[in-house]
């Protein structure tokens, strides 16, 4: 009987033995989850950052509705790269999901584009910040101090 939380290696692929539940988790379908989180995590931040782009330097879009194209934009994203994420998880599991596998994978997802869009945010802070009016126009001739 091996102990508990001990990994083994099999001749087809490594299993974390978990002896409080009972069950293998295979390092395939870790690997598998992992990749849907960071496929739909980036394709997410992605499109975020693709409107923040288009609507700041090439579109000019202010005011108030370009606020409400925001609200539409960053939520549309957010719930489509979930709604594909646990699809791919589902689709990934032979065709069933638990539902506590489908909330994790969620999380993860949003976690994933949360952190991703922070430090794009941070990216975008740091190099055209300065250059930004708190309007969201791009300063010309710009020169602070």
């Amino acid at each position: 009987m091996p102990a508990p939380n001990m990994i083994r290696l099999d001749a087809r692929l490594v299993s974390l033995c978990l002896e409080s539940s009972g069950r293998a988790v295979s390092m395939r379908s870790v690997s598998c989850s992992m990749k849907i989180t960071l496929k739909y995590g980036i394709a997410v931040t992605a499109a975020i950052a693709a409107w923040v782009a288009l609507k700041h330097f090439v579109l000019y879009f202010e005011g108030p509705s370009a606020q409400v194209a925001d609200l539409f934009v960053f939520n549309f994203a957010a719930i489509a790269g979930l709604m594909l994420g646990i699809k791919a998880k589902r689709t990934a599991n032979g065709g069933s999901l638990t539902f506590g596998d489908g909330w994790k994978t969620g999380i993860a997802i949003a976690v994933t584009y949360a952190i991703l869009t922070s430090l794009y945010f941070l990216f975008l802070l740091a190099t055209a910040g300065p250059k930004i009016e708190p309007d969201g126009n791009v300063a010309d001739g710009y020169c602070p101090g």
